[in-house]
């Protein structure tokens, strides 16, 4: 059974910084809801929210009907996996004790993962085509190996609903076309999928719907196509749009960035 995410009128400040104002979604079950807009826009702070790991917030956070600021860590933890934008490693674990790092939820406080704990992380690794990397220090792994990695520690959690902040990014093409069709099946089987990305295009491909975000406030939410208007506006540049094999594409017009500058961050 899936898990709805109920976001309504939230807003968040850093101090005097006010990082979200009035922000509302929904993110369904089955389905891959996208966060996308510019640094600064306040994607990682309302992902970071819905984790209930920033608090306290302004407005109303529900997953699966509770509040979020309600629920304990190991309860959040049950019913969300999040893969963070940044993770800094201290200690050189293995790259497989990273991934099993996601049972914690479900396993007993004075107990260690068991025989099918570690036969799950083994299967998620292989699906990522990252088993190679499993008896590998994970501080020494590249940039986009530790991403990977992480994405299989959240996966192995098998929580209904799934926070990923920029999944693709420090990925080559093959590693973002494994992780996006991942993402899709999963949504597919029944999870709840809400993510940032900053490619439109990436987004317009695997997503849903996709909720635009412009300092810290919804600028649009876009269904089935991408609005180049809507996207102009919030990145403050001329974007050019073209047609391949039937799917629409955006991309910037060569020196779009020196004709036009967006103010604030």
């Amino acid at each position: 059974m899936g898990v709805k995410v109920e976001v309504r009128n939230l807003s968040f400040s850093f101090g005097s910084i006010k990082a979200l104002r009035g922000v509302s979604l929904d993110a369904y079950e089955g389905q891959v809801t996208c966060l996308l807009g510019p640094n600064g826009s306040g994607k990682t702070t309302l992902l970071k929210c819905v984790m209930g790991l920033l608090s306290p917030y302004n407005g109303s956070i529900r997953v699966g009907g509770r509040e979020v600021s309600e629920m304990d860590r190991r309860e959040a933890a049950r019913l969300m996996a999040y893969v963070p934008q940044i993770h800094r490693a201290v200690f050189p674990f293995s790259s497989l004790s990273v991934v099993l790092l996601g049972r914690t939820p479900w396993i007993s406080e004075i107990s260690g993962p068991g025989e099918e704990d570690i036969r799950r992380a083994e299967e998620v690794m292989e699906e990522l085509g990252i088993s190679h990397l499993a008896h590998r220090p994970y501080t020494r792994l590249s940039g986009g190996e530790m991403r990977m990695v992480l994405i299989a520690r959240a996966l192995v959690q098998e929580a209904p609903v799934l926070l990923m902040d920029e999944p693709t990014a420090y990925l080559d093409f093959r590693y973002q076309s494994i992780v996006m069709d991942v993402v899709r099946r999963l949504a597919d089987s029944g999870k709840t999928v809400l993510l940032s990305l900053h490619d439109p295009n990436v987004a317009a491909a695997y997503c849903d719907r996709i909720y635009v975000l412009d300092r810290g406030t919804v600028a649009g939410v876009l269904e089935g196509s991408l609005d180049k208007g809507i996207l102009e506006r919030v990145y403050g540049m001329e974007l050019a749009q073209g047609s391949v094999d039937g799917r629409t594409f955006i991309f910037p017009r060569r020196g779009a960035s020196r004709s036009s500058h967006r103010g604030g961050s």
